[in-house]
C-alpha cells in the first residue's frame, strides 16, 4: 500500500521489536513498531499491541516522513525517513540544519553519519532547536535495518 519492499519492513520491524507484539520499550513505546503513545493517537491506533493496527501505523508513519524528505533521492531517503523514525523530525532538523552550516548535503545520508552523533556534544547541541541527542543511536538503528535487509534480500531476491 505504501509501496515499500516487504523485506525493509520486516527488517525494521525486527529492529523495534524483534517480532514481539507485546514489546515496550524503556520509552514506554509499544507493539511490532513501537509506537508512541502519541504516535498512536495521532495514526488513530487503538490497541498498540494489535500487530495489523501496529503495522499499518508503523508503516504509515514511514511513508509520512519518507514524503517529508522529499529533496532526498533513492536510499538516501529512506535511511532519512529511518532515521527520523527512529529519533524524531526535531533532531533530523537539527542534524540537517548543522549539514548545511558544515558545507554537506542535508538530503545525502552520508552527510546525517557525520552530523548526528555531533548533537551529543554541548557545542553543536547548544546552538540546535530540539536540544542534546544520542546521535549515534539512529545510526546504528538504520545499521541494523540496512544489515537485516541485506540478509532477507540475499534469500529473498526481487521484489
Amino acid at each position: 500500500r505504501h509501496n515499500f519492499d516487504w523485506k525493509l519492513i520486516i527488517a525494521q520491524i525486527y529492529q523495534e521489536s524483534h517480532f514481539d507484539p507485546y514489546a515496550i520499550s524503556t520509552k514506554g513505546a509499544q507493539g511490532l513498531m513501537q509506537l508512541t503513545e502519541a504516535m498512536a493517537t495521532e495514526m488513530g491506533v487503538t490497541d498498540t499491541f494489535d500487530p495489523h493496527q501496529s503495522i499499518d501505523a508503523g508503516v504509515a508513519r514511514l511513508k509520512n516522513l519518507y514524503d517529508f524528505y522529499d529533496n532526498a533521492t533513492g536510499w538516501d531517503r529512506v535511511y532519512i525517513a529511518l532515521a527520523a523514525y527512529n529519533v524524531g523530525v526535531g533532531h533530523m532538523l537539527d542534524a540537517r540544519n548543522l549539514a548545511r552550516k558544515m558545507d554537506l548535503n542535508p538530503d545525502r545520508w552520508t552527510s546525517m553519519v557525520k552530523t548526528l552523533p555531533l548533537l551529543s556534544q554541548y557545542r553543536y547541541f547548544r546552538d540546535t532547536i530540539y536540544g542534546y541527542c544520542d546521535g549515534k543511536q539512529p545510526l546504528k538503528y538504520v545499521r541494523r535495518i540496512r544489515s537485516c535487509y541485506d540478509i532477507l534480500n540475499y534469500h529473498h531476491p526481487g521484489p
